[in-house]
Formats: C-alpha cells, sequence, structure tokens
C-alpha cells in the first residue's frame, strides 16, 4: 500500500464541533474550564525507533522516549508507549490511538528517531524504511501531517518530534535524498502545536552534552521545563529553544528548536489545567483575562444556528473584537430563519461582500515578509451564473470548465491577511538562502519555461531563469504547489505566525472585492489594466490589446478594492484546496476544501501573462497536479488572522 493511498484513507475536513456555552457574566470568574467537560482525557501516544534495520541506528531515541513517557504518565496522562515499529505497525498504533480520543481531550503525540523532508512534506521513517530513491521513501515513510490528521479531533494536541538527525540515506550522484538535515515544521490545524527539536539544516545532538544520561539534548531539556508547576506549555517550549540554543552553542554547535502553534486556550503539563471544571461556589484557579472570556464566549456560539446567540453577543460585548462578525452572522440568520445555504443549496438572491470603505491595515512581520493586506470579515456569492458563463463560452471556453464554477453559493469568509502583491522573486530568494532550498524545477527535471513562442520543458529553467526577463519586483514563477508550501511554512517558523496559501474561497472573495462582476472593475476588459494575452479571444465584446509575453512588476496597474495588486492576469495563484468538479458540498465558512475530490490535482487562480481574457475571471478554476512548475504559475501568500 503506498503513501498516497494512506493519506486518502486517514485524510478528512476539520469540522468545528458545536459546543454548549453557559451565558456568561460580565465579571471576570469564569467558573468552568475552556476545555469544556470534566470526562475530558489526558492521552499520548510516546514512539522511541532506534533499531533501524537499512539506515543508521540511534543511541538514544528509546531513551527519550522514555523518558519522556514517565514524565507524561506524572503529568496524569495515560500513556501508550511503543518502540522500534515497522511500518504497517506504526500506522495500526496510531489508527487505535486514534479510535479512544475523544472531542474534549489533550492529547500528546511524541516521536523519537529519524526524520527526512522530502518537498515540504515531513516524514517520519520506521524501522524498515529503505534507501532505494526518494519515490521509495515518500511512499514507506509516515508524512506527519496525516498523523496530524489521525489526530484532529482532540481539543489540544501536541506534537514534539524530536527526528532531525543526519540525514541517514546515501547520496544520489552529487546530492543526498530529502533534506541534508532538519525538519521544517507542518501547518498546525486548530488546537495544535508542534515542536521539532532543530530548526531547518540542523542536526540535533543524540547526547547531552557533559551529561551522564543517555538522552538527546532536546528532550532532556524538554522534561526539565515542562516539569515546572503552573508553566503554560507556549512559555514552556520558548523556554525549551533557549535552553537547547544555549547549550547547543556551548558545545560548539548549532541546535536551536522550531514551533509553529495554533492552540486555542492555555495548556498546562503540571499545575493549572485544562480540564479540570470548578465545584459550583468556588474560585477559580486563577482569573482569566477580559479577552480570554470574550475568546470563550464566542467560541461556544461561532457555529451557532440560533441568531439570539449572536444577538446576546452583540448586547453583552458592543465594543467586542467578533462583533462584525456577530452582526453579519445575526443578519444572515435573521434573513432565511436558518443556517446559510450549502453548495447544494444555491444562493437566493446572490448577495455581494459588504465592503468597508475604511482604509485597509497593513501588516509586515519581518524584512523579507510580503506586505499583507488584512481583507474584511464578508459574505459572497462564490462562482459564477447562466449569464457570466454564457459569456465565457462565447469567449471560447467550453462547459465543461464553466460547469466547475456552479452551483453558485454564499460563504462566510472571516477575516484573514492576503499578500498585498504575488510572492516576488527577491522575497522567494530569501527563502531560499536561509534555507538552502531546492526548488522541485531544479532537484528534478526543469520547468516549462517559455521560449518566445510556446512553454518547453527543460532543466535549465527554473525560478531563477525562466525564459523571459525578471526584475527582482517580478512575481516569482516556476514554483510548485508543494514549493508554495514550503515557503509558507519558512514565513510560519520565522514570524511565529500562521502563514499558508489562500484557500479558494478567499481567493475569489478577495479577488471580487466586493463585486460580482466578471472582474472587479467590471464585465469587460482591456490590457491597460491587467497583464494578459490581449490580441486572442475577447471577452463581452471588450477590444483586443496588448500582449508582453513576459512577467510585469508586482506593483503594476491598479489595485482592487481591497488594496490588492493584479488578482486579475500576471501569474497563476496556488491555492490550498483539492481540486473538485464542481461546488456540490463544498464548504461555505471560507476554509479550504482538502477532503475528497482529485487528490492528485490542486487549485489555481487568477490567470496569467499568457491568459487570455475568459481566463482571468474572478470565478475562473484551474487544476494541476502539485509537483507542475510553468513560468506562468506563481503564489500569493495568506496569514490567519
Amino acid at each position: 500500500m503506498n503513501a498516497l493511498t494512506d493519506s486518502e484513507r486517514r485524510t478528512g475536513v476539520f469540522r468545528s464541533h458545536k459546543r454548549a456555552l453557559l451565558p456568561l457574566l460580565a465579571s471576570a470568574i469564569l467558573l468552568w474550564s475552556l476545555a469544556g467537560c470534566a470526562q475530558a482525557a489526558r492521552l499520548a501516544l510516546v514512539i522511541g525507533n532506534d533499531q533501524y534495520q537499512s539506515v543508521e541506528k540511534l543511541k538514544n531515541a528509546k531513551n527519550d522516549a522514555n523518558l519522556i513517557a514517565g514524565v507524561l504518565k506524572k503529568a496524569g496522562f495515560e500513556v501508550t508507549q511503543a518502540n522500534d515499529l515497522a511500518r504497517e505497525q506504526l500506522w495500526s498504533t496510531v489508527d487505535n490511538f486514534k479510535t479512544r480520543i475523544g472531542k474534549g481531550d489533550e492529547v500528546v503525540f511524541y516521536f523519537a528517531g529519524h526524520g527526512v523532508q522530502i518537498g515540504s512534506t515531513q516524514l517520519l521513517l520506521p524501522t524498515d524504511i529503505k534507501a532505494v530513491n526518494e519515490g521509495q521513501v515518500q511512499r514507506d515513510g509516515v508524512p506527519l501531517v496525516d498523523i496530524q490528521d489521525a489526530l484532529k479531533d482532540a481539543r489540544v494536541a501536541v506534537f514534539i518530534i524530536d527526528a532531525c538527525r543526519d540525514n541517514p540515506f546515501p547520496k544520489q550522484g552529487t546530492r543526498s535524498m530529502g533534506a541534508t538535515r532538519g525538519l521544517l515544521p507542518p501547518e498546525p490545524s486548530t488546537g495544535q502545536i508542534i515542536m521539532m527539536s532543530a530548526g531547518r539544516n540542523q542536526k540535533a545532538l543524540d547526547e547531552v552534552p557533559s551529561e551522564t544520561a543517555k538522552n538527546g539534548l532536546f528532550t532532556w531539556e524538554l522534561v526539565q521545563v515542562i516539569q515546572t508547576p503552573g508553566i503554560e506549555i507556549r512559555t514552556a517550549l520558548e523556554q525549551v529553544k533557549a535552553s537547547v540554543d544555549d547549550r547547543a552553542k556551548r558545545a560548539s554547535h548549532e541546535q536551536r528548536p522550531s514551533l509553529v502553534n495554533d492552540l486555542r486556550g492555555n495548556f498546562y503539563f503540571f499545575g493549572p489545567t485544562t480540564i479540570q471544571v470548578a465545584p459550583a461556589g468556588a474560585l477559580p484557579a486563577r482569573a482569566r483575562s477580559a479577552e480570554e472570556i470574550e475568546d470563550a464566549y464566542w467560541d461556544g456560539i461561532r457555529d451557532s444556528s440560533d441568531k439570539a446567540a449572536f444577538d446576546d453577543y452583540l448586547k453583552d460585548y458592543p465594543a467586542g473584537r467578533y462583533v462584525p462578525l456577530a452582526r453579519r452572522r445575526s443578519l444572515a440568520l435573521g434573513a432565511v430563519g436558518k443556517p446559510g445555504p450549502t453548495a447544494t443549496q444555491p444562493a437566493s438572491p446572490p448577495v455581494a461582500a459588504a465592503i468597508s470603505a475604511a482604509p485597509r491595515s497593513i501588516i509586515k512581520d519581518c524584512a523579507d515578509c510580503p506586505e499583507l493586506v488584512v481583507i474584511p470579515a464578508g459574505t459572497f456569492t462564490m462562482g459564477s451564473g447562466a449569464g457570466e458563463q454564457g459569456l465565457a463560452n462565447a469567449a471560447g471556453a467550453t462547459t465543461i470548465f464553466t460547469s466547475r464554477e456552479s452551483p453558485q453559493h454564499n460563504v462566510n469568509v472571516p477575516s484573514f491577511a492576503a499578500g498585498k502583491y504575488a510572492v516576488t522573486k527577491a522575497q522567494f530568494a530569501a527563502f531560499v538562502r536561509a534555507q538552502n532550498y531546492l526548488t522541485e524545477a531544479e532537484r528534478g527535471d526543469g520547468c516549462h519555461g517559455y521560449t518566445g513562442t510556446e512553454f518547453k520543458k527543460d532543466r535549465a529553467y527554473n525560478w531563477r531563469s525562466v525564459g523571459f526577463t525578471q526584475g527582482d519586483d517580478h512575481p516569482v514563477v516556476c514554483v510548485s504547489w508543494n514549493d508554495a508550501k514550503a515557503y509558507a511554512q519558512w514565513l510560519s517558523q520565522l514570524t511565529g505566525k500562521r502563514y499558508r496559501l489562500l484557500s479558494e474561497a478567499e481567493r475569489e472573495y478577495a479577488a471580487r472585492a466586493g463585486t460580482q462582476t466578471a472582474f472587479w472593475w467590471g464585465d469587460n476588459n482591456n490590457t491597460s489594466g491587467a497583464n494578459y494575452n490581449g490580441t486572442g479571444p475577447v471577452f463581452n465584446g471588450s477590444p483586443k490589446g496588448e500582449w508582453r509575453k513576459a512577467t510585469v512588476a508586482v506593483n503594476s496597474f491598479a489595485p482592487n478594492p481591497f488594496g490588492l495588486f493584479n488578482v486579475h492576469g500576471n501569474v497563476f495563484e496556488w491555492v490550498e484546496d483539492v481540486f473538485h468538479d464542481n461546488y456540490t458540498g463544498a464548504p461555505v465558512d471560507g476554509s479550504a476544501w482538502t477532503s475528497g475530490g482529485d487528490r492528485g490535482m490542486r487549485v489555481l487562480r487568477g490567470g496569467s501573462w499568457i491568459s487570455s481574457p475568459v481566463v482571468l475571471r474572478s470565478a475562473y478554476r484551474l487544476m494541476n497536479p502539485p509537483d507542475v512548475r510553468y513560468g506562468s504559475i506563481g503564489l500569493r501568500i495568506a496569514r490567519t488572522l
């Protein structure tokens, strides 16, 4: 059974589970925990792989597993420990563990052993892994993201991965199979926090410098810190990063653990817990802040179908942080008397997003980070109607393509931040330098570059050289979906924020910026407003125009009402979603659609410099395999707020 099949049978869409929430008093006393119920369990799965059959054996992985298992038992966890697992044993252990997890539980997954990163995939290696080639490793390694999916029903899931040893595989030609060493942490799901024992291109020390204990540096320091009574996990893990970094430097070594986080509420190994409910009349272990109380209130009603729940929030928090969302949910529920339509219930009548005229907030988290625009929350009609599809078909589209834009449906999009521009060549170069990263074009057989008359795949083409002249302020191209994901993960690691690709719904919502026309400026098109092939079939009687036969700077042309540049044309942009033939059953909450569909295809939006006008429309959808590279494909980044 190959890894793709395993991934398919384990992957599901995260669905928020509704939780009952008692009305909260205005006081700061919260008489029950953010976790929700007294029956919530603390469960841990601990794995230590030492005895590898075909690659280098490790000294202390099982010792590390034994050490962390003992500490977790003292912390009240029911620990399942299994060592030296082959692939099928590892999966059956994870599957059995998964069946015990309830929605309110707190879960820890710990792995010590070998791990490698191939592309954007973090692979934990079972003991029977074979060093044949990268394809073999990808099939037989265990993707960490699949384990995340298996455990995502837990309210809190802590992943601790001590797998950043030397690359155990031999070189193939002039390069090693997979990354040289170290792993980038993957993007966490809601309620998850992930810590890797070392950063990219760093090696985790398998022994503690100057200690007699037979343990790796990372796990040894981890257990010292997390046993501190009352230390919250985010504070604890930041201390672990600092202490490991300090001790490694004193041993003339570079090792600094990496961390990504999407935890909601607080979590403690020892001390104040998140699973205890205070007895009636008792004071809480600590007074919660006003923000924590408001967050708890909102978490309890955010998925409600009851209009009164949102009206109550607006009364209790007239200046609250969720007021815009609450107002929209109240209005939507008041208008239809039930939750908004799904993709199998076409919106009637279609509605446009409510767009604020206020200046847009701008975010820039680091010198090399893309500039982001805060996109306001709103509701919009996704897809195209019969009128636009008729114009598209007349302009050269086929019904196979336009049918993918149906059925139209209303989507409620929470606020998020999106790249003001497509990611530039200079910004991508900073990532390449920092991570010593090779794109899939550079590792493989190149990219489809433009020869001046056609696209041609050649090893000479990659993001550095694409067949036409590009400046640093042009959008990076010849990047695969996997490359785009790796870039987002690096930004997350660099900033501690949750960077990612846009969902397909977010991309269309951001492009429309409150409009329902084919393009944000209307139903006609011209090459003075976007970079595309203006010499081909026209859309809706628009005049023909220019074809520049190359990308242009990302700040070319006027921005749309949201302040985003080049949402139509210049480069196609990868989004997160798996491709589906139509919108039947699509999410209506703005999230990416990653279950079902064709998992061998990912979605692209926006059109490019080589596209005809019909392809630039806000509703147009294109799909390609995640490893495809073209001189017309780039990316735009998003950040969860």
